[in-house]
């Protein structure tokens, strides 16, 4: 006589850790390949050429920017892709000056405070204008390419949507001085024209 056999169960295969069953064979291959799919390998950062004059003649072209682009509700603002930096915006605080906003209002770093545009905020603002579209400000820088085909100068001049509306007129005062500071040599009378509009 033969012993008595038990019935055949199904098992499923149960991860305690998710509390739910898991498929089992193709599909757990699949889901397998897709999630593999979802890594993204980052480039390391590149550089890139930006227009290089004299610091006093890029602070002309960063005041345009500040005044025109630079509010907290436009590209004063940390979400911005490109960000514009100065006294009546975003600044650039010390660690010290983060961890304490007391410290940065005392030392006059917040927006309309008394400290004027700093030497390292300028730089940030040189940057991220370039940063925009890095190889084709290189290949304004060239001769490539005419400034005017950059989205610096599309966007303010509305020759492409903008969110922010017309900042600068097609071939006025605000728009030749960004120009002329990405052809090498900033036009300070027009930038002073463009600060000094309404």
């Amino acid at each position: 006589m033969t012993a008595p056999t038990k019935p055949l169960e199904r098992i499923d295969t149960f991860s305690p850790r998710l509390g739910a069953r898991w498929p089992s064979g193709r599909l757990s291959l699949l889901l397998l390949i897709l999630l593999a799919g979802c890594t993204r390998d980052f480039d390391r950062p590149q550089a890139f050429d930006c227009p290089t004059v004299p610091i006093d003649d890029f602070r002309k072209v960063s005041a345009v920017m500040e005044k025109r682009c630079g509010s907290l509700d436009c590209h004063g603002n940390l979400a911005r892709p490109m960000r514009i930096m100065g006294s009546t915006g975003l600044r650039l605080f010390t660690p010290e000056e983060f961890d304490d906003p007391a410290l940065a209002e005392e030392n006059g770093g917040t927006p309309g405070g008394k400290k004027a545009t700093t030497n390292q905020e300028l730089e940030q603002n040189r940057l991220s204008l370039c940063g925009v579209e890095p190889l084709r400000t290189e290949q304004v820088l060239m001769g490539e390419l005419e400034p005017e085909e950059l989205i610096v100068i599309r966007k303010p001049t509305l020759r492409e949507r903008h969110k922010g509306s017309q900042v600068f007129l097609k071939g006025g005062v605000g728009e030749q001085c960004v120009a002329s500071w990405l052809r090498g040599e900033v036009i300070t009378e027009e930038c002073v024209d463009a600060v000094q509009a309404p």
